[in-house]
């Protein structure tokens, strides 16, 4: 198995890759540790790998430019994942160590720093992980931890591989208490049963410490974990099959867009019921998505006014899902006499995943910005709340 670190500090490394198990796996061959520093991979005559974050802020933001080119440069296996260590990532769990282990040939671990990586390398990356719900100086404790995780289920690292199936964690069970020498410790004596030489009744007792110490410190794992969710609280899983299928037609046609309404306030963690699919749509692509779409269409695009609203839109049924796409520079609120324009900025919505479904969703300040527009304050409340 091959490991690749992309880190800029590679004398973080040196002693670990050394030491214990994980030097002998390494002076065995049972595995191979490379080390790559985008520094080496950066243009300018000073090196530079980092720069201050677009919109202010503080901390730097390590450069796109040298760690894709690091990545570049490193040899491809045919089973290979990339991984970025960040707490927004999934946990860090022997689980996944046993499918890394099992289905990789090789692991790429790219190390961040600062305030972290330009978002722009994510698309290099296949997956993100985290250590735990804490924040760290360096990637580098992840991805040794990573390591060394994966490394020791290669077979050989470990000596006896029967110790491997009796640990913590290779099922929904601590691990049991160990004893050595002598029998006597400070008053505290080894269980009389460890001693008995009777291995059957070794092995119930160790089971039943098991129980027992899983129970007491980590009742999670005494439950089977429940499923995740496969679709929004807000919708039942027919109708989030029919808002992904516009989605993803919306994006297979280069159809620029943004999700509205009570969808885009569930995303930011609102309770309100969807009853239909809000979608901004640019107007200059406004044709082309009636074209996309006209099969579901209960009219023809047309002006919609009523005592709320002035739009240009597009209604549409899909199997029961009620979609209204509204072009972005022609959406006005009626207040009174007046007739103000929605602020539906495209430019401004967010790249965000929903439920396995990637999409476009409005910004949160537009959102509240749409609502003040319409007076609707129950809303309002909710989502001034939501940025506090």
């Amino acid at each position: 198995m091959r490991f690749d670190l992309v880190t800029l500090f590679p004398d973080f490394f040196e002693s670990p890759l050394r030491s214990g198990l994980v030097g002998k796996a390494l002076q065995k061959q049972i595995a191979e540790v490379f080390v790559t520093n985008p520094r080496d991979f950066a243009t300018d005559k000073h090196r530079k790998v980092d720069d201050e974050p677009y919109g202010g802020g503080v901390g730097m933001v390590m450069k796109p430019e040298p760690i894709a080119a690091a990545l570049d440069s490193l040899p491809q296996l045919p089973r290979r994942e990339v991984i970025y260590f960040t707490p927004q990532g999934q946990p860090m769990t022997q689980s996944l160590f046993k499918a890394l282990s099992a289905n990789c040939d090789q692991l790429v671990l790219l190390c961040g720093h600062y305030e972290g990586v330009d978002e722009r390398v994510m698309s290099l990356v296949d997956r993100e992980v985290s250590l735990g719900d804490f924040v760290l100086t360096c990637g580098e404790i992840p991805a040794l931890t990573l390591l060394n995780g994966v490394l020791r289920l290669q077979p050989g690292t470990v000596g006896k591989e029967e110790s491997l199936k009796a640990e913590s964690f290779e099922e929904p069970l601590l691990d049991y208490p160990h004893y050595t020498r002598p029998p006597e410790f400070r008053g505290l004596t080894v269980p009389a049963v460890l001693m008995s030489g009777n291995h059957g009744a070794i092995e119930q007792w160790r089971r039943e410490e098991q129980i027992l110490r899983t129970r007491e410190r980590r009742p999670d794992l005494d439950r089977p974990p429940a499923p995740p969710p496969t679709h929004p609280p807000c919708m039942g899983p027919d109708q989030w099959t029919q808002v992904q299928w516009v989605i993803q037609r919306l994006e297979t046609h280069q159809i620029h867009y943004q999700v509205t309404g009570g969808l885009a306030g569930n995303l930011y963690g609102s309770a309100w019921p969807l009853h239909d699919l809000d979608v901004d749509v640019a107007i200059a692509d406004f044709d082309r998505a009636y074209a996309c779409f006209q099969d579901w269409a209960i009219a023809p695009p047309d002006r919609y006014i009523d005592a709320e609203f002035d739009l240009l839109l597009l209604r549409l049924d899909v199997n029961g899902l009620l979609v209204d796409l509204c072009a972005d520079e022609a959406a006005y609120a009626i207040r009174g006499q007046k007739r103000l324009p929605l602020n539906t900025d495209l430019k401004t919505a967010h790249r965000t995943r929903y439920f396995g479904q990637s999409l476009w969703v409005q910004s949160l300040h537009h959102l509240i910005a749409y609502k003040e527009r319409l007076g609707r304050s129950a809303d309002l409340a909710e989502l001034r709340q939501l940025l506090r």
